[in-house]
């Protein structure tokens, strides 16, 4: 597990990200060639939610409640202080800010009931976390998650067959192939209900996870 130092390794200044950050937007959309009323009338948690750009389209897609979660103080805090700001991307939307929330804290280790979250969305997160938490964060995604309950996954595909941090790409701890990540989700009672390529900057890999029953 890394420490609260590695993380932090991981994180860029928050002044440094960019309020609007498409390519947050571009990944959590793909999910609608699948679904595209996948987040409607649900309760959503963001994992790794940065500043909200996601977190805010899911939102603007019908989802009942939102829960942006992320492990840096910093962008929840911007992320809450932009809550009532008009983005461009709101104008014309039914965005409900009184339906979103922002909490500060880590994605293998919530305080969420069992069984009381529609969905899960976890984009481009888990490279900037090691193995150990990567498998962390499912057994306590399937933990919260109701029976049928989905998680949008997405990350960058593996590039390097030796990583190296910090000399493999930037503030990635691992990067994984579809076998890699295949592999992982089959220690839970997760289906694999969908698979997608993600191309927006990078190739990402793109998986639907549904819940299955004890």
């Amino acid at each position: 597990m890394l420490t609260l130092e590695q993380q932090k390794i991981c994180w860029r200044p928050a002044e440094d990200i960019p309020t609007e950050w498409a390519f947050s937007e571009k990944r959590i959309s793909t999910i609608f060639e699948y679904d595209p009323n996948i987040f409607k009338d649900k309760t959503i948690v963001d994992m790794g939610c940065g500043q909200g750009t996601g977190t805010r389209l899911i939102q603007r897609h019908g989802a009942k409640e939102v829960i942006g979660l992320d492990a840096n103080q910093d962008v929840v805090r911007i992320a809450r202080k932009t809550m009532s700001v008009v983005h461009p991307e709101d104008i014309g939307s039914e965005l409900n800010i009184g339906t979103i929330q922002y909490i500060n804290g880590v994605m293998y280790e919530t305080s969420f009931d069992n069984n009381s979250i529609d969905g899960i969305t976890c984009i481009e997160t888990i490279e900037h976390n090691d193995v150990d938490e990567f498998e962390m964060s499912l057994k306590e995604w399937y933990r919260i998650l109701k029976p049928g309950g989905f998680v949008w996954l997405t990350t960058p595909l593996k590039r390097f067959e030796k990583y190296e941090f910090p000399n493999g790409n930037g503030d990635h701890w691992i990067e994984y192939s579809w076998e890699e990540v295949r592999n992982m989700v089959s220690k839970f009672k997760f289906k694999i209900s969908w698979e997608k390529d993600v191309r927006v900057d990078m190739v990402s890999l793109g998986m639907l996870l549904t819940k299955q029953p004890n």
